[in-house]
């Protein structure tokens, strides 16, 4: 899962603009932040990789039943010191890219609704040689709450497997990165309640 800041910002700002054009029927939103542990597996590296990233979502306090819910997120990634040997390794001078991952709302009667986003990795330059790669990738996270989902409190979870696209100018080029969540760390994936109305 490798999908700084300044370019970030920008991206920000656009996902609150297509929040405030979401916005009816939903309430004032709450920021939550949350630290997750992933393993992550790399083209030339056989092990899997320990990754760790903050989360950051922007989720309504209330969503009306059929309406729109865009969510503003952004992950502080660290990808470790392997990622940035085996960027220098490629010489590759940077990275970019993209983030695939997703969210699970359940609602009050159970039922659930698995929502996929993804996110940009922004150019990011290689750093030198012992030192974590680091970035922030930014997107939104967009769902229809269902006509007939029940009133009351819903639960956004992360899903357990996530993934990346990684761009460099190497001859590697382009590859994937799959990734999934530390199943040894205990770990609270709910990053947000909305109450449906």
């Amino acid at each position: 899962m490798v999908k700084v800041r300044t370019t970030g910002r920008i991206a920000v700002l656009a996902t609150f603009a297509v929040l405030a054009t979401s916005a009816i029927g939903t309430a004032a939103a709450s920021a939550t932040t949350k630290t997750l542990q992933w393993l992550v597996t790399y083209p030339l590296i056989s092990n899997e990789v320990p990754l760790t990233t903050v989360v950051h979502g922007d989720y309504p306090a209330t969503a009306a039943r059929g309406s729109t819910v865009t969510v503003p997120l952004s992950d502080d990634v660290n990808a470790g010191v392997e990622i940035t040997e085996g960027l220098l390794l490629l010489s590759a001078p940077d990275a970019a890219g993209t983030i695939s991952g997703g969210r699970t709302v359940t609602y009050r009667d159970g039922t659930s609704q698995d929502v996929p986003f993804q996110l940009t990795i922004p150019k990011t330059p290689t750093p030198p040689s012992g030192t974590p790669f680091t970035f922030t990738a930014t997107g939104a996270l967009t769902f229809t709450v269902p006509s007939g989902a029940p009133t009351g409190q819903a639960t956004v979870r992360v899903r357990p497997a996530a993934g990346a696209h990684i761009v460099t100018k190497s001859d590697l080029g382009e590859f994937d990165t799959p990734a999934r969540l530390d199943p040894v760390a205990v770990q609270d994936v709910v990053v947000g309640t909305i109450t449906i109305t």
